[in-house]
């Protein structure tokens, strides 16, 4: 018995059903590909708004601090903290005496006790090319100070970066008030600091996607790139005056 081949419109029909379902397994393949890649994506710009808040939590909380408290206190906030410093946002300066200098590594030069004398250091934090940065300088002194970090980006994909101070303005070891950069009777009083940041996803995900976010009080508008934003922000009180 011979067997009969397909016909022409038969293999036309078994043609078009075979590009149907190729078509449908690579729109099923894109899909997945791309909730995969909003996954993976969300999940970065989460990591790097954590990261922004912890970057902070150490230089701001231990901001203050120096080993002979009689000698008359340390402000922990300095003059160099600038309200809208630039287009993204703030500069945050703060200041602590510290037996490490800026890399971490004890300072060579002994103090008093023979352990590594306290140096003065001073950490600086803003927003520079799509990054927070941090400079730091360490010496005895302020009018000694080496730059040991200039300018390192810490955290990408920061658009913006608001900073709020609590301010205790009749001395009762109370803050009563949150001010701006300069806004303040003395550095001196500042008991704690409240930042925000403004973070985007490392590519963009949906065909628009800006909109205005709520920074502390002041409103940022997001470029329309398609790129997922979240804003993250912490309020940490300067442990080190007491320390």
């Amino acid at each position: 018995m011979t067997a009969r081949g397909f016909t022409l419109v038969e293999l036309l029909v078994a043609m078009a059903i075979g590009a149907l379902v190729t078509t449908s397994l690579v729109r099923v393949t894109q899909s997945v590909g791309g909730a995969w890649r909003v996954q993976d994506e969300t999940a970065r710009l989460h990591e790097h708004a954590r990261l922004a808040v912890r970057t902070l939590l150490g230089p701001v909380g231990g901001a203050g601090y120096q080993p002979d408290p009689w000698s008359g206190p340390l402000p922990a906030v300095t003059a160099g903290s600038a309200d809208e410093f630039n287009a993204h946002g703030d500069r945050l300066e703060v200041q602590r005496r510290s037996p490490r200098n800026c890399y971490g590594s004890d300072n060579p030069v002994a103090g008093p006790g023979g352990g590594p004398a306290h140096y003065l250091e001073i950490n600086r934090f803003h927003v520079r090319d799509g990054s927070l940065v941090r400079q730091c300088r360490y010496g005895a002194d302020s009018s000694s100070l080496t730059t040991q970090i200039n300018n390192l980006g810490v955290v990408e994909h920061v658009d913006n970066f608001q900073v709020l101070y609590a301010e205790d303005t009749d001395a009762d070891g109370v803050a009563n008030r949150w001010v701006r950069a300069g806004q303040w009777q003395e550095e001196s009083r500042i008991l704690g600091v409240r930042f925000a940041f403004l973070l985007a996803s490392p590519g963009p995900l949906f065909a628009d996607h800006g909109g205005a976010h709520d920074l502390l009080g002041t409103t940022v508008n997001a470029a329309d790139d398609g790129h997922a934003r979240v804003v993250s922000h912490a309020a940490v009180a300067i442990a080190g005056r007491v320390q």
